[in-house]
C-alpha cells in the first residue's frame, strides 16, 4: 500500500511511503531538508513499520513540537491504528477512540488533521 501524507508543522510538504507486509519499502519526501530526508529515506527502507514508529516518534525540530521524522511516524501510525484501512471521515471515530486509549502523547495533534491523509492500495 502507498500512503500519501501531508505533514503538519514542518518544512516538508508531502510524503509518499510504500509499505508492503508491514515493512517500509520506499519513502519519498517533497520539501524539507533534502540531504537529511534522503538519509532518513535510506535508513527506514527495510525497517518494519513498528520499528520506524518506535525510533522516530516524538523527535522534535527546533521546538516545533514535531519534525519530519516524527511526521513520518504519525503517518505510519495511521496504518497501525486504522488497521490499514483508508484514514478518512468514515474512520475518524475509530482512530479517535484508539487515540484516547493510547498512552503516548504523540498522535493527538496529528489526528485533528486526519482528513489530510489518504491511504490507497498499491
Amino acid at each position: 500500500m502507498t500512503i500519501e501524507f501531508t505533514p503538519k508543522g514542518v518544512c516538508s510538504r508531502k510524503m509518499l511511503v510504500e509499505v508492503e507486509d508491514g515493512v517500509v519499502k520506499c519513502l519519498q519526501v517533497t520539501g524539507g531538508c533534502h540531504g537529511n530526508l534522503q538519509g532518513i529515506s535510506k535508513l527506514v527502507e527495510g525497517m518494519t513499520v513498528e520499528e520506524v514508529i518506535r525510533k522516530l516518534d516524538g523527535i522534535n525540530c527546533n521546538g516545533k513540537g514535531t519534525s519530519c521524522p516524527d511526521q513520518l511516524a504519525q503517518a505510519l501510525k495511521l496504518v497501525v491504528y486504522a488497521g490499514g484501512l483508508p484514514a478518512c471521515l468514515d474512520n475518524i471515530a475509530k482512530i479517535n477512540d484508539m487515540k484516547r486509549r493510547s498512552t503516548r502523547k504523540g498522535p493527538t495533534a496529528v489526528f485533528r488533521h486526519c482528513v489530510c491523509y489518504r491511504l490507497r492500495p498499491r
